[in-house]
């Protein structure tokens, strides 16, 4: 059907033109508007999320690097107390040692058993003590003569060279000697690689103390 146009004599006053369907123009406005606020959020969300994400990784790799930190600094600590129970450990031993060797009631006899068994082969040996020494050892002879005994023929003699508690026994060719000194310094060595687990195989297959070496060695005179 054709509309014609409507022709007025005089123009209208006081009339408003509005459009045909002013609802929908604005929904469309509004729908418009708040699609763009839900992609700002969601823009927003995300960027505070990995906000979030990287100050948590932060933090926890502090964390981390201050636990190491830490317990690097308990095992340091752990390993300064164990070597300062080690030093004091040894120093009271040594005292004590020294102290019976004052006393009179170090056992001499019991050190020079111990080296005339490694020379239990040789038909004559010469044990050589500080005189201090050798006369304990004659006192606890005769007192324990039962438990005293030795394959070879047995000589004594003083040797003011010696430190107490030392003893050399001389065979033909080669002989012991035993520092006592040495056996405390062995004895503390052996307590440090056995805190630090280490060396554990030298000491399973380890013969005579280092405190008791022979002199000379027969596989360098050979």
């Amino acid at each position: 059907m054709m509309q014609s146009p409507i022709k007025l004599s005089a123009p209208l006053r006081g009339v408003r033109v509005e459009p045909a369907n002013p609802t929908a123009q604005d929904g469309l406005a509004s729908t418009q508007q708040n699609g763009a606020k839900v992609d700002g959020l969601h823009d927003q969300n995300e960027a505070t999320e990995a906000t979030l994400l990287a100050a948590l990784n932060q933090t926890f790799s502090c964390l981390v690097e201050e636990m190491r930190e830490i317990e690097q600094r308990r095992r340091a600590s752990l390993a300064e107390m164990q070597q300062a129970t080690v030093e004091l450990a040894a120093a009271i031993a040594s005292q004590v040692v020294y102290d019976t060797i004052d006393s009179g009631e170090f056992p001499i006899a019991a050190t020079v058993q111990r080296v005339v068994n490694e020379l239990q082969d040789e038909p004559v040996v010469t044990v050589r003590l500080h005189p201090d020494d050798l006369a304990l050892l004659q006192t606890q002879m005769k007192a324990d003569e039962n438990s005293w005994s030795a394959a070879a023929e047995l000589h004594f003699q003083p040797d003011k060279s010696l430190a107490r508690g030392d003893c050399r026994a001389d065979a033909s060719d080669f002989g012991i000697m035993y520092k006592l000194q040495r056996h405390l310094a062995e004895l503390r060595r052996f307590v440090l690689d056995d805190m630090d687990d280490a060396q554990t195989e030298r000491r399973e297959n380890q013969g005579r103390p280092e405190a008791m070496r022979r002199f000379p060695d027969r596989r360098e005179t050979a």
